[in-house]
């Protein structure tokens, strides 16, 4: 599988791998991944799914093992030994997708929260040039606490790293190989906001980067709240939040220490 060098168009159609973390998402990951096997058969001369599943406690793992043998692509579940966390998922995934040597790796959370249509969208950003293709997720229906933090998040790293990238945490990405294998180099080896760092790392680069409006769809399955959300009342989940922010500021600072 060849792999473009950066900055030149990604010949067409490409082959990709997609970076899934999913932790108790069995109500909706099948159909998402279905459905994003439809459409990465029409715009990828070959694909393949790699989704690590950060130990969930529902029927995640036995939805996509009964799942792998109806899809056009490949599908490789990766069961992680303890449960570490969205962000050292994603990572994970991020690098078992690369070591499918495939053109381009496309990252997408298991929860479902995008119009599979818009990855075609992503591909052409690719084949016209682009190094990293992301999206800017519009119309989000969230709580007035997770609304604040991404104002907050898109000013530190616009003031601090010089990003002007709206949507810096986005999990609907898609990277050349060789670009990604670079960027994930530098992060540490279980990063709490992975693609936040990424963008930072995107920026400092010079890479060539286009960021696109999708539409934020809510969860698929019967929770429509997050993991970090579910059972929390109106008072826990703020501070739940602001502590885990605290730790991911203090990443993200280091991150500048490092460049």
């Amino acid at each position: 599988m060849g792999v473009s060098s950066i900055g030149d168009p990604v010949t067409l159609p490409p082959t990709i791998a997609v970076a899934v973390p999913a932790y108790n998402e069995a109500d909706g990951i099948a159909s998402f991944i279905a459905e994003l096997d439809v459409t990465l058969d029409a715009v990828a001369s070959d694909h393949v799914f790699v989704v690590v599943d950060d130990c969930s406690t529902d029927d995640t793992v036995r939805v996509l093992s009964e799942l792998g043998g109806r899809l056009e692509g490949d599908l490789i579940l990766v069961e992680s030994e303890r449960n570490r966390g969205h962000g050292p998922a994603v990572v994970d995934a991020y690098r078992r997708a690369l070591r499918e040597q495939t053109d381009a790796v496309l990252q997408v959370d298991g929860d479902g929260q995008f119009h599979t249509s818009d990855v075609t969208r992503l591909v052409d950003r690719l084949a016209a040039g682009d190094d990293v293709v992301t999206g800017r997720r519009v119309d989000r229906n969230e709580p007035w606490f997770r609304s604040l933090v991404t104002l907050g998040l898109r000013w530190m790293l616009r003031l601090g790293f010089g990003v002007r990238r709206i949507d810096a945490n986005c999990p609907f990405r898609l990277y050349r190989h060789h670009v990604l294998a670079d960027l994930l180099a530098a992060l540490p080896e279980e990063p709490l906001v992975p693609n936040v760092e990424l963008t930072v790392l995107e920026t400092r680069r010079g890479l060539q980067t286009t960021e696109i409006p999708v539409q934020h769809l809510p969860r698929r399955g019967t929770e429509r709240t997050g993991t970090m959300w579910r059972g929390r009342t109106a008072f826990s989940a703020p501070l739940r939040l602001a502590r885990f922010c605290a730790l991911a500021l203090r990443e993200v600072v280091g991150l500048r220490r490092r460049l």
